[in-house]
């Protein structure tokens, strides 16, 4: 993709979107560069993950194996930690706000509103 295309992450997604169409939502998620594929059992999971392979190879779009993660439980995603049948907040992404000082001046205060 050219460097100079400024709408390169809107049309990365429409192509993930059209490529793997058939499978959204059934078994699988994209999020620009990110495929989470997710099933019930280990079996399901390596059909899916073959499934979605093929295609992929099929229009010339390549993976890194070095960012594959296979059979996880749960998974940091956009500030969310999913799995196990529950959606909970990453602690990693709410501790600057648990960890700032109490405001002791309207400035501060207004400081600690534009974080959160």
């Amino acid at each position: 993709m050219p460097f100079v295309l400024c709408n390169a992450p809107n049309t990365f997604m429409r192509v993930m979107n059209d490529v793997l169409r058939s499978f959204l939502d059934e078994f699988l998620i994209v999020y620009l560069d990110d495929i989470f594929i997710f099933s019930k059992s280990q079996e399901e999971h390596v059909k899916y993950v073959r499934k979605v392979l093929d295609v992929l190879k099929k229009e010339q779009l390549f993976l890194k194996m070095s960012k594959f993660e296979f059979e996880k439980n749960s998974l940091v995603y956009l500030g969310h930690i999913v799995g196990g049948g529950e959606l909970n907040i990453d602690p990693y992404k709410v501790s600057a706000i648990l960890n700032w000082a109490i405001p002791k001046s309207v400035t501060e205060v207004r400081s600690l509103l534009g974080v959160a």
